[in-house]
């Protein structure tokens, strides 16, 4: 029995056992419940089929080959930086074409047969993939394998297995191979398609069960505010079936639910949550979600461009975050303080002059834990083994010590990116990938459904489209209902354009469109009132969309549109609620925590934000910069004025003078950490400073002729305490006059303008009656009690 999906032979499975039991028989012998899927691997388990590495690795050769010159690709001959990315799009075209099966070449004479107008370009197209078809097989046939798309189109011609009867139960979307094994299977076996219909739709199917275009594209699909419900965002949707939910006593057993897999159902289970109810997301457990994967690819990342800040977010994967803690026995607080303290107070480039930097301000021990961890993130890009053992040194680390931690699907990970590192390490024995390859190809290994069945005890399954199809739950909600999901978007091919699928017979738009309208109907004639359709206007993003087209097969399209893109009118489903964000305001701060000025501003200005980025250490991500945002030219500026500080002519009363320092001081710093790959807005930028050199040097001169000295070492740090916590900081430069025996605190600033009173405006919120300020930046105070208690 083939069925459409391993829930649904699961549901029948239940259903056969309890029939035969009601006839007092209590097994079930000689009888398979498959999916069409591993049927047909079946087939082909005798052959020895090529792993997915050697068939890309096979795809590369092939078109790297000295002929043919190719003419099919618009952009010219491709090279070997995207090779990788043209070769996984002709495995999947083969997968793709499989479901007739046929090949490249095959594809040719059936387009030909199936337009009257031979359009040259598709002939030459073709002719050049049938082609590299070939040399692509003779690559295969040298590492002794298969292609198993080849190998199933061999075993459909002749199929031997030893069923007596094959039965195609409830399969609204079986492929074009099906009606290819009923044609060559042994007319001695019996062939049954049994798929559940209204009276009026027995003739809507072809002879392996399609549901036919022609037919269920005029169906009439039942639209009213009975059945029907737009919302205004995801969101309010899944809130809305959370409420259906919790009305019931036992939702389980009475309410089915359907959401888009890949997207909202986390939405919809968070909002089950929230009514304290279960819910669990059969197909979506990806093992892409793994810190596994996540590790892996912000290392290969950190390989491509070296920045401190991809370094900074690589090290807060909790797999490497907490091997490192534990190599140095360090607090996940401590190390966190440590990273934080080299950003604040030296902005590095790279990893690598993060560590020289901490060599040289004598930080050893610091140094020697950022080189361990840089040494871990390289030997993951060292080789597939390497990355496989490091890996697994980590997650055994981390059973030892890490809590709240998914070990059985991070093991599963691990297992699929050992599968695909031996696999290509076999492959390497006839092909040479390259590094960037070999890495594409391991995030790739990790980017299946994980086969772990979640804890369904007591918790209500989040179906896919097809998964719902097989309930029998009386009360069922379909949602997501909107074009793309239902019917589902065609992956995209470069090669084979859906016009293209739609003339050789295989899987489409079109074909799909009347798999689902047949679905609907069915589900809505079978559960009366009791099938709901749910929508939304806008997706996750607050990007619109628009409702599933098979809600718009009407007679009366003005009436339905007017109904379906109207915007909901109660307030309480609109993106733009404020969301409730709980606090953990009775924990306490981390470890050893301490404040700045800069912590207190932070924390003035918004304790949320506050709460994010020193509690939680929330990271922002960024795209690749051109230019110097405002906290690296601050740094950069404050970097050569503390040079300046130490140098010889810092008490000098010469404009010139000090202008040349500062100028060279710059060029030198620019050198060093960016070398020339300066983009023409940095370069600016770099002008405009100097400019505010000039303006310095001046300044200077004029404030050194008042008798005013640069007092010890700039950047003097200080720490002290309040009421038992910590406050650090440090101060850019202490000026000392000893004509009026007075200290001056100086803080460079790099704003754009700057007005009169600043110190007022900036810091200081209010005055009251009795002098009492009231303070909204308290750099001010702690400077200067840094200044009676640590300097006296």
């Amino acid at each position: 029995i083939l069925v459409p999906t391993k829930s649904a032979g699961k549901n029948l499975r239940i259903e056969i056992l309890n029939t035969l039991q009601q006839c007092g028989v209590q097994a079930m012998s000689g009888l398979k419940i498959s999916t069409l899927e591993s049927f047909f691997a079946e087939l082909i388990t005798d052959e020895t089929c090529a792993t997915y590495s050697q068939r890309i690795a096979s795809w590369i050769q092939a078109l790297t080959s000295k002929t043919p010159k190719f003419s099919i690709f618009p952009n010219g001959e491709p090279n070997r930086e995207n090779l990788l990315e043209i070769a996984i799009e002709l495995d999947a075209l083969k997968g793709i074409l499989s479901e007739k099966p046929a090949t490249f070449a095959q594809t040719k004479t059936l387009l030909q047969q199936s337009s009257d107008i031979q359009n040259p370009y598709e002939q030459s197209l073709w002719t050049e993939l049938s082609t590299l078809e070939k040399e692509y097989e003779n690559n295969l046939a040298k590492m002794g394998v298969k292609c198993k798309y080849q190998a199933l189109q061999q075993a459909l011609s002749k199929p031997i297995f030893p069923y007596k009867k094959i039965v195609v139960a409830g399969n609204a979307d079986v492929p074009a191979n099906l009606k290819t094994l009923f044609e060559n299977i042994d007319s001695s076996i019996e062939k049954f398609v049994l798929i559940p219909a209204l009276e009026h739709q027995k003739n809507g199917f072809d002879e392996i069960g399609r549901p036919s275009p022609e037919f269920f594209e005029n169906e009439e699909i039942d639209v009213s505010e009975k059945n029907t419900f737009v919302f205004s965002s995801v969101q309010s949707q899944a809130q809305a079936v959370a409420s259906v939910a919790k009305a019931y006593k036992n939702p389980k057993g009475v309410l089915a639910i359907s959401c888009e897999q890949l997207k909202n159902a986390y939405f919809f289970k968070n909002a089950f949550d929230a009514v304290g109810l279960k819910a669990h997301i059969p197909e979506a457990d990806k093992l892409s979600l793994s810190m596994t994967y996540k590790l892996l690819k912000n290392c290969v990342e950190l390989t491509d461009i070296e920045t401190f800040a991809k370094f900074n977010n690589t090290l807060n994967n909790p797999l490497i975050l907490n091997f490192i803690c534990e190599k140095f026995a360090l607090s996940v607080s401590d190390f966190f303080a440590i990273i934080d303290d080299v950003r604040e107070n030296f902005l590095p480039a790279t990893p690598q002059s993060a560590i020289d930097i901490l060599n040289e301000h004598t930080q050893e021990s610091n140094a020697k834990i950022l080189s361990f961890a840089y040494a871990l993130i390289q030997a993951i890009n060292t080789s597939p083994s390497k990355a496989v053992e490091t890996i697994s040194a980590m997650l055994e680390s981390a059973k030892t010590t890490a809590k709240n931690f998914d070990f059985d699907f991070e093991e599963e990970a691990l297992s699929a990116l050992k599968n695909c590192a031996d696999e290509l390490e076999q492959t390497q024995l006839y092909f040479k990938f390259e590094k960037k390859e070999i890495s594409e190809l391991l995030l790739k290994s990790l980017e299946n459904s994980s086969s772990r069945f979640p804890d369904t005890e007591n918790s209500i399954p989040l179906n896919n489209w097809i998964e719902i199809f097989w309930s029998r739950k009386p009360h069922l909600l379909l949602c997501d209902m909107n074009d793309g999901i239902v019917p589902l978007k065609n992956s995209e091919n470069q090669f084979l354009p859906d016009s293209a699928m739609e003339r050789i017979g295989i899987r489409n738009s079109t074909l799909r469109r009347a798999r689902d309208a047949y679905m609907l109907k069915l589900l809505q004639a079978t559960r009366s009132n009791a099938t709901q359709v749910l929508l939304s206007l806008k997706d996750v993003g607050e990007a619109p969309i628009i409702p599933s087209r098979i809600l718009l097969q009407t007679s009366t399209l003005p009436q339905r549109i007017k109904f379906l893109f109207r915007e909901p009118e109660s307030k309480n489903v609109e993106l733009s609620m404020p969301t409730k964000i709980k606090l953990h305001i009775n924990k306490h701060l981390p470890e050893n925590f301490s404040m700045s000025a800069s912590k207190f501003k932070s924390y003035l200005d918004s304790p949320l934000n506050f709460y994010f980025d020193y509690i939680l250490k929330a990271q922002e991500v960024s795209p690749e910069k051109t230019e110097f945002d405002a906290l690296q030219y601050g740094t950069i500026f404050h970097f050569v004025l503390s040079k300046f500080g130490e140098s010889k002519i810092k008490n000098s009363l010469n404009p010139a003078e000090i202008y040349d320092f500062l100028a060279n001081e710059l060029d030198s710093y620019i050198q060093t950490e960016f070398s020339a790959n300066l983009s023409a807005q940095m370069q600016f930028q770099i002008i405009t400073m100097k400019q505010r050199f000039a303006a310095v040097a001046n300044v200077q001169a004029e404030h050194a002729s008042k008798g005013w000295q640069i007092y010890g070492k700039p950047e003097t740090r200080f720490s002290f305490e309040i009421d038992g916590m910590k406050i650090t900081g440090s101060i850019d430069r202490i000026d000392y006059n000893q004509i009026t025996n007075k200290y001056l605190v100086i803080d460079y600033k790099t704003y754009n303008k700057i007005e009169r009173n600043f110190t007022y405006t900036r810091h200081i919120s209010k005055v009251d009656a009795d002098k009492n300020i009231v303070w909204k930046d308290l750099q001010m105070p702690i400077y200067k009690m840094a200044m009676q208690k640590v300097f006296g």
